[in-house]
């Protein structure tokens, strides 16, 4: 349907620049959360900023994802294809369509493990046919007619062009040269499973999306000037296996083909082992989720300056496939910023899959920043937040993710005695989930000269680690503490800089996914233990202006107590993803020597003996909630607060709005009065 159309299910929608912004129906929307925009092909984008899928917002309303897509008009359906004569040889490529019975069908679908509804869809987009007895693929011509049926006639001959005479084309499926994403593939059968699997034909499409396949290993050029410069390309490689005759894999010619030509950037798509290609990895099981974590984990390739003539395609191969150079490694050319239009960024799809630490204090690709001061237990935090992601508990009352992650720590602060007595009572406090850590997490230790020199402003402490890296081929690594891996002096900002720059280039080798969590040293003394909460959060750590600007998330620990580290309070120095959490105390058991949070500390008078200031009396947001029990109009719960706690009236305010952000109340506009949220 046309974005008119679409309209008329969203009564309150409302123009917003060059869209439309409407409550979202979806979930309980109190404000126009929903963007309604159309490009110029006449596609509908609608974003929830919520979080809702596309598939939930149009199901809301009785539409399904094919009402984003314009309807077919004389103008916009797919040219005729008529007979074509070649070599005195005649083609009804319409006939061979009419052929394909459904049991043609569910034989293609049987031995390509396909859905039998994408059969059927690829059919009737006139995809599909029988030529000479056997199942055949539509080959077009520069104008957009079939000109040959692309076919293998015999049990083993490789598969052909018939009739003959006519130039290989490669199979595309949306319009490459406007679409912000290619997924790229040599066989066909390979793009059939990665489309039947990602639902393509149950809207027509993907989102800002196309489908280039080459038909064969030797046609990577074919994609040359066929995509937006903007795009991102998703190349599946077929994991070929060197012959003698060819040294060089064919899959690995051709990506290497794909990357040079393709004129934008290119990611490699990887086929775990031991499977062949895409369309067996599916036939042996993987889903959409699999295809989408093997898209998130792409890796780089980086392109030659020109595009790739008929030179020798064995030596390009091995000169620019990932990992092959130090060059392969950044995911953006030097010198080039990355840009894309606001629909590009509307149209990326995400989920929480990615999370490691509630908030996104820690996700895929993400550093954190873990700041506090010597001997306040930043390693044993450490080890207590990886084997609580690993085993899937929460960590100090945060929720953790991706338990089937594996984990490196680099580190020279502790000894191996010091290790032991540690892990023991980790292991103690995991019970049997013991085994899942010893089996994800390696752990570097201190026994040789080289264990312990490990600054990386050596080019042989480099290579150490990295080596250290690949053995590991860890998905999050811990750096403690920071100071040991350095680049010059760390008080220094260029070499700040340099260090961080390094320490990630060298943790993200070979998987720019990979979650590094490093552990820095704060400010020491009440003058810097009381920069832990308020508006220095910020510069708690050392050099916090360089580190500030490039972790993501930074979680600041001080010791409540003068004299000992047994209590901590710990607040959120930044969260760039997320919603920044408030403080809170933990405290060592001294039993169990795990941190658990701490509920009876006082953090008002903590910090207002360290600042020696008065502090406002505030209510906090649990207590608004009792305090609201019988459903208060604004003036009277504002009253209960004052009276409960002697405060004034603007503290009151205070304490209901954030009690109201942390969701724990909410007003109602109609009756004028607030409510407990259940």
């Amino acid at each position: 349907m046309n974005v008119t159309e679409f309209l008329t299910h969203f009564p309150d929608a409302k123009k917003s620049g060059k869209g439309w912004m409407a409550k979202c129906p979806a979930h309980d929307d109190g404000t126009a959360s929903l963007s309604i925009s159309e490009v110029a092909d006449g596609r509908i984008l609608i974003h929830c900023h919520a979080g809702c899928q596309p598939e939930a917002v149009c199901a809301a309303v009785g539409l399904t994802l094919k009402d984003l897509y314009p309807p077919r008009t004389a103008s916009t359906a797919p040219p005729a294809k008529p007979r074509i004569d070649t070599n005195g040889e005649s083609l009804d490529w319409q006939k061979c369509v009419a052929v394909f019975t459904e049991t043609a069908a569910q034989k293609l679908a049987a031995e390509r493990g396909l859905s039998i509804e994408f059969v059927r869809w690829l059919h009737a987009q006139g995809m599909v046919g029988i030529f000479e007895g056997k199942i055949a693929f539509a080959n077009h011509g520069d104008g957009g007619a079939v000109v040959s049926a692309h076919v293998r006639l015999g049990g083993k001959p490789p598969w052909m062009f018939k009739p003959a005479g006519h130039k290989v084309a490669p199979l595309v499926f949306g319009d490459t040269e406007a679409a912000g994403f290619i997924l790229a593939f040599e066989s066909q059968f390979d793009a059939f499973a990665v489309m039947d699997k990602l639902g393509w034909h149950t809207a027509n499409g993907l989102p800002d999306t196309a489908v280039f396949i080459t038909r064969g290993a030797g046609n990577g050029k074919l994609i040359h000037g066929k995509l937006a410069p903007h795009a991102v390309c998703y190349a599946f490689k077929q994991n070929d296996a060197p012959t003698p005759e060819k040294p060089t894999p064919a899959g690995d010619i051709w990506l290497a083909e794909i990357a040079s030509n393709a004129g934008c950037k290119v990611l490699s798509v990887a086929t775990p082992a031991p499977h062949k290609d895409a369309n067996d990895w599916t036939r042996a099981g993987a889903n959409e989720a699999d295809l989408r974590a093997a898209m998130k984990a792409a890796m780089p390739v980086q392109p030659k300056t020109a595009p790739v003539a008929d030179s020798n395609r064995a030596d390009i191969a091995s000169e620019y496939l990932p990992g092959a150079t130090e060059a392969a490694q950044p995911e953006t050319t030097p010198g080039r910023l990355t840009l894309r239009k606001p629909d590009e960024i509307l149209a990326m799809m995400f989920d929480d899959s990615d999370i490691y630490l509630a908030e996104r204090l820690l996700a895929d690709g993400q550093p954190l920043v873990i700041a506090a001061q010597g001997g306040a237990g930043k390693s044993r935090l450490a080890l207590q937040l990886v084997a609580a992601i690993v085993c899937g508990r929460d960590f100090i009352g945060f929720k953790t993710g991706k338990p089937k992650s594996r984990w490196l720590f680099l580190q020279t602060e502790n000894t191996n005695r010091r290790l032991k007595f540690d892990l023991e009572n980790v292991r103690r406090w995991l019970g049997d989930d013991w085994q899942k850590f010893n089996d994800q997490v390696v752990i570097h230790t201190l026994e040789n000269d080289t264990d312990g020199f490990v600054n990386l402003d050596s080019l042989e402490n480099q290579a150490a680690i990295t080596a250290a890296i690949e053995d590991a081929k860890p998905d999050g690594i811990v750096v403690d503490p920071l100071n040991e891996f350095s680049i010059g002096d760390l008080n220094k900002d260029v070499d700040m800089r340099a260090t961080l720059q390094a320490l990630s280039r060298i943790c993200k080798k070979g998987n720019p996914l990979r979650a590094i969590v490093t552990l820095h040293h704060a400010l020491t003394g009440r003058g810097g233990a009381v920069k832990v909460t308020g508006h220095d959060r910020a510069s708690f750590a050392r050099n916090s202006k360089v580190m500030h600007a490039w972790t993501r998330g930074q979680i600041n620990i001080a010791p409540i107590d003068p004299d000992n580290n047994e209590r901590l309070i710990v607040a959120c120095g930044k969260c760039s993803n997320g919603k920044e959490f408030e403080k809170f105390a933990i405290k060592l058991d001294p039993e169990t020597f795990i941190y658990e949070r701490d509920n009876t500390v006082d953090l008002s008078q903590w910090e207002q003996e360290m600042t020696g200031e008065k502090t406002k009396r505030t209510a906090s947001p649990e207590l608004v909630r009792e305090l609201a029990e019988g459903k208060p109009k604004k003036a009277e719960l504002v009253k209960r607060i004052m009276v409960e706690i002697g405060c004034g009236k603007s503290a009151a305010y205070d304490a209901i709005d954030r009690a109201e952000r942390r969701k724990l109340v909410h007003y109602s506009k109609a009756l004028k009065i607030y409510e407990q949220s259940v």
